[in-house]
């Protein structure tokens, strides 16, 4: 799918000063510093780390913590100092284990207490039932963290190959630009030829006051459309280095060499589509997340009861040496329920995630009917564009002849120069559209691999390798 008779224009940078300063740059390149170096990327690259830094946040509740154990109770009765210290850890599967260690001492003003010191060393196991038991229930929101950095990763892919197509049509508009301001330049010159001919040719009596006055109308307009040319490019050039997060507008210049691109598509290109765009994939993604919703909620509409588990081996006495022999063993067991009898919250918010899972089962069936046609409509627009550069190429090359054809007679005097204006001006336009249409030709290929989830680097460079006898471009 490429055009029947592939060019290369070579473009004359118009700037003699950014000429001798600016590097040439190729298009693969500029998409590899773009990719790399603008704030668009690096955006991407600090999204990215956030969603990084949500799962490490999310991981934190499985590590194990210390907590210190320091009460002070002072008043009329008894009061209550200790310290001590707990380690605590809480496995995916909902099990929390507390190792600790502390000491007390009762006080008061108006009885004796016996054996007011008190040691202990303790070890407690919590385990939820029904709601809580399991590895999924408890570690849900650690998966969603998990499944949002998968989704902002895909996102992260799907930014740059936009990025990627913004930086393409960066480049070919300073291309155009460049060329477009060229050809003014050009035409300018050959103007004020004209005027010059034009005006000697009066003075001898061989063309008539009107040839003169055609030549200075088109000289000035000539003039003023290289200024406005120079406008155009200057603006292209601020926004192709912006792209780049550059403040020099003549640092870069892109390549004198603009090729045709081959759309090389793979056959089975339908059966692998959905896998390859990202927007597809993201959905898979949220589908799971909201899988995982629902089981949340459907959970929760579960008894939330825990049980205890405490072993203590401790000590008393009347000084903290004599508490420290940790002579006693206790042990206890809790149960704890959590539940209330009402649960219209919980049922409200299962409904709820059954509704936005429905929808998501919608939005995907709507995505396929989409995701094909976008393709169809890259397809058609490859087409389109690829039928407008063949005829530009024609029109441009009627356009030379019909050129020579009027300077010809021009100069036998068998025609005036509005004729030969005429035909300069058909040819420019010509080029310029022949150029344009094989820019429009390019970005719509380029457009094809997005619609197709193909874009990368590695792909745009595989546009430009010849094809060798024998193989097809899709």
């Amino acid at each position: 799918m490429k055009p029947v008779t592939p060019i290369v224009l070579f473009l004359i940078c118009s700037f003699a000063s950014s000429a001798e300063t600016a590097e040439q740059i190729s298009l693969s390149a500029y998409i590899s510093k773009v990719l790399e170096q603008s704030d668009d990327a690096r955006d991407i690259a600090d999204d990215l780390y956030a969603s990084q830094l949500s799962i490490d946040l999310a991981g934190l509740a499985f590590n194990s913590k210390i907590v210190p154990l320091a009460n002070v109770s002072l008043g009329d009765g008894i009061g209550n100092q200790s310290i001590g210290l707990e380690s605590r850890r809480t496995n995916e599967f909902g099990t929390t284990l507390a190792i600790g260690v502390q000491s007390s001492k009762l006080t008061s003003d108006n009885i004796t207490i016996n054996n007011p010191y008190n040691s202990k060393v303790f070890v407690r196991v919590t385990q939820g039932l029904f709601r809580r038991w399991g590895r999924k229930y408890n570690r849900h929101t650690l998966t969603l963290a998990e499944l949002d950095y998968q989704i902002q990763s895909i996102r992260a892919q799907s930014r740059g190959q936009n990025l990627l197509l913004e930086a393409t049509r960066r480049y070919y508009a300073v291309s155009l630009a460049d060329l477009l301001l060229t050809k003014s330049l050009s035409g300018a010159q050959r103007s004020a030829g004209h005027l010059d001919a034009a005006s000697s040719r009066h003075r001898v009596g061989l063309v008539s006051k009107s040839d003169v006055y055609r030549a200075e109308l088109a000289n000035l307009q000539a003039q003023r459309a290289v200024a406005d040319r120079r406008r155009v490019l200057r603006r292209e050039m601020e926004l192709f280095h912006e792209l780049l997060a550059l403040p020099q507008a003549d640092r870069y210049k892109p390549s004198q060499t603009i090729d045709v691109m081959t759309a090389l598509v793979p056959v089975d290109w339908q059966d692998s589509v959905l896998e390859s765009r990202f927007d597809w994939q993201q959905h898979l993604l949220e589908v799971e997340r909201n899988k995982l919703s629902v089981y949340r909620a459907k959970s929760d509409i579960d008894p939330d009861v825990n049980v205890s588990l405490l072993v203590e081996q401790e000590g008393f006495g009347d000084d903290y040496d004599t508490s420290s022999n940790l002579d006693e063993t206790n042990w206890s067991l809790n149960v704890d329920v959590r539940t209330t009898f009402s649960q219209d919250e919980e049922k409200n918010a299962l409904a709820r995630q059954r509704l936005a899972y429905s929808r998501r089962i919608r939005e995907g069936e709507a995505l396929k009917r989409h995701v094909f046609r976008d393709v169809r409509d890259a397809f058609d627009e490859v087409d389109i564009q690829n039928t407008r550069y063949i005829s530009a190429v024609a029109a441009s090359r009627q356009a030379e002849l019909a050129l020579d054809l009027s300077e010809y007679l021009y100069n036998k005097g068998a025609s005036s120069n509005l004729e030969v204006l005429d035909a300069e001006s058909a040819l420019t336009d010509a080029e310029v559209d022949q150029f344009r249409s094989l820019v429009n030709y390019n970005l719509a290929v380029t457009k094809l691999g997005l619609s197709l989830g193909l874009l990368t680097p590695e792909w745009m460079q595989s546009l430009f390798v010849p094809l060798h006898e024998g193989e097809s471009d899709g």
